[in-house]
């Protein structure tokens, strides 16, 4: 009696098991490719291994010998360490503890299945899942952010908004993305993303010339972020995670925009001596507006000129005068418009806005 039992759950076992999946449920696993009873899994390349909700399902278990239970057990196959197993209650199913995660690399489970009956020998299966966790590669980043002033293209006049333009490299960007947030967030969207795979042209790993984003006219400060955004594995909401300042290659950037018409600010939060030296200087240039020539006051705490260089309002300079002996800056050749004058004296660097008729 005990050999025809014997045989029947053997039989019983092997003709089963090739039912065996596992499944991930909540993870942080990017992807999750399936080949036969192998697993690999692609995780972000922030993670140092993959956690979740693991469950190990035989789909069509069954005991046919009167009093036979289902028992199900994994452990670990290289040392041999018990995981976890179904209990007593019957079923054909094995959660993994919520807590249990696996390492980069190669991870060997060892799954035991049996039709257990109680006083009587039987006759357990084993067989292998394996679960291969690779970390995606990390991004390298080059990325150089500047300000700069939209023209409108029928009139050529300045729009009063502004974007920033990006030079450098991004490789690996898949899923990063900037955000622009304003001090004032009331002026413009505070959670607008451009997609750094999607979003600019590349040739290599290199932005094109002319990239550009963001749009706003507001007068106040804005911080420009970079964020990794993926969908986790078997999952619908996506998760947001910051890049942090100073890593992979990325800083994160902080300009203002001072005045009603448009003037990048070249110099960030943390530089303000040139606005201070600015406020401070009591020289001065006129008339302003003007229709050729710009006459510089100097003062008397700045003493003398060395050097001046007019700016158009996406930081170009247009002219550079070492030394002007008369204190005067001809704007003949310009056209109609608004630009930058930069005065370098004795004791700094003096900026002024002026208007060209």
């Amino acid at each position: 009696m005990k050999k025809i039992l014997f045989l029947a759950l053997l039989l019983n076992a092997f003709t089963n098991y090739a039912q065996l999946t596992m499944s991930f449920g909540t993870t942080n696993a990017a992807t999750v490719t399936a080949s036969g009873l192998t697993y690999t899994v692609n995780i972000p390349f922030f993670a140092s291994q993959l956690t979740g909700n693991f469950k190990i399902t035989k789909t069509s278990f069954t005991c046919t010998t009167l009093g036979a239970i289902k028992t199900m057990s994994v452990n670990n196959y290289n040392t041999g360490a018990f995981i976890a197993n179904n209990g007593s209650t019957n079923t054909n199913y094995v959660n993994l503890p919520s807590s249990y995660t696996f390492p980069i690399g190669t991870t060997v489970l060892r799954v035991r299945s049996e039709c257990y009956v109680p006083d009587v020998s039987n006759s357990p299966v084993y067989n292998n899942i394996t679960v291969i966790v690779n970390r995606l590669p990390e991004p390298i980043l080059n990325i150089t952010l500047a300000p700069y002033c939209q023209v409108d293209n029928h009139t050529g006049n300045y729009t009063n908004y502004f974007g920033y333009k990006v030079t450098g490299s991004a490789t690996n960007r898949a899923g990063l993305r900037f955000k622009v947030v304003p001090d004032n967030t009331l002026a413009c969207p505070t959670q607008t993303y451009w997609n750094l795979n999607t979003s600019f042209t590349f040739t290599g790993n290199n932005f094109n010339p002319g990239s550009s984003f963001y749009s706003c006219n507001y007068a106040t400060w804005y911080s420009v972020y970079l964020e990794y955004v993926y969908t986790p594995y078997g999952a619908s909401t996506p998760v947001i995670y910051p890049i942090t300042n100073g890593t992979y290659g990325w800083q994160d950037h902080r300009w203002r925009k001072t005045f009603a018409t448009c003037i990048p600010i070249v110099e960030g939060e943390n530089d303000p001596k040139l606005l201070q030296k600015s406020a401070q200087s009591q020289t001065t240039v006129f008339p302003n507006p003007t229709d050729n020539i710009l006459k510089i006051n100097i003062s008397e705490d700045d003493r003398e000129v060395k050097l001046v260089r007019v700016y158009d309002l996406t930081n170009i300079q247009l002219l550079e005068i070492k030394n002007p002996k008369s204190n005067e800056i001809d704007l003949s050749n310009f056209k109609k418009g608004t630009y930058i004058i930069h005065i370098e004296t004795s004791k700094g660097i003096i900026k002024k806005q002026v208007s060209k008729n």
